[in-house]
């Protein structure tokens, strides 16, 4: 969802990069859109790749820089479903042979 944010004009790669070193305490405060478009942006998103059949990952995302790595977090709340859902990635399935 990071990538969506940043392809939409939302987030900027600066503003991700702050994120990474821990600059910013959690990527919601740098979305340059109100949480209930962000919300509705991470439904279609979600909606669409499962219904490509598209499977899905979740990634931990660690801080970058000096010092101990720290899971990262998404949301103000932190709230487990929330950061799932920002940290979901999609692709598609290898076929078999």
């Amino acid at each position: 969802m990071v990538d969506v944010f940043v392809q939409l004009g939302y987030l900027s790669d600066k503003d991700v990069e702050s994120w990474r070193h821990r600059k910013i305490p959690y990527l919601e405060k740098s979305i340059a859109v109100n949480l209930a478009k962000v919300s509705f942006i991470c439904k279609v998103v979600h909606s669409n790749c499962r219904n490509g059949n598209l499977k899905s990952s979740r990634t931990d995302y660690m801080s970058w820089g000096k010092g101990a790595k720290q899971r990262l977090r998404f949301s103000k709340t932190g709230r487990k479903e929330i950061e799932d859902a920002y940290s979901t990635h999609y692709f598609k399935p290898e076929k078999k042979a």
